[in-house]
């Protein structure tokens, strides 16, 4: 490999890294906590309805958890690589991240609605979560709708 290969390629990493660093706002963090929450309350509330939770289970809500965060990233990614062909042919184009903050504000509301559906199984009864984060997920969705069209 020579010498401007390895440079391009540190610098085509680099660049994509500072993007993908936008990722790690407030809203990411609140992400890996909501996952976490539903994950544990998923659990708690398998083991009081069924008497139990297979290892199969668990680990496939594992899985599912992590193909969130992948689903995030290829938003965030679609999001470069706009900015990017902007920019090779010349466009400025200052976006920020739109399909990676609608899909975390998604996930948000779709996993606060799960946390909130394992809790009332636990016996917590929060109704006015259930209602608010609906209208959350709804507004999300059709936000996203609008972007990708």
């Amino acid at each position: 490999m020579n010498e401007k290969t390895v440079k391009a390629g540190a610098a085509g990493i680099s660049a994509l890294l500072a993007y993908l660093g936008q990722i790690f706002t407030p809203l990411f963090f609140i992400m890996i906590a909501f996952e976490v929450l539903d994950y544990i309350t998923g659990i708690t509330a398998a083991v009081k309805k069924e008497g139990g939770l297979s290892s199969t289970e668990a680990l496939w809500g594992f899985v599912k958890k992590a193909c969130y965060f992948i689903a995030v990233g290829v938003a965030f990614l679609f999001d470069y690589a706009i900015v990017e062909t902007a920019a090779s042919i010349g466009i400025e184009y200052n976006m920020q991240p739109v399909f990676g903050t609608l899909s975390i504000c998604y996930l948000l509301s779709t996993e606060g609605i799960s946390i909130v559906e394992n809790l009332e199984t636990l016996g917590v009864r929060v109704p006015f979560l259930t209602s608010s984060l609906k209208a959350y997920r709804d507004k999300a969705n059709s936000a996203q709708k609008k972007a990708s069209s």
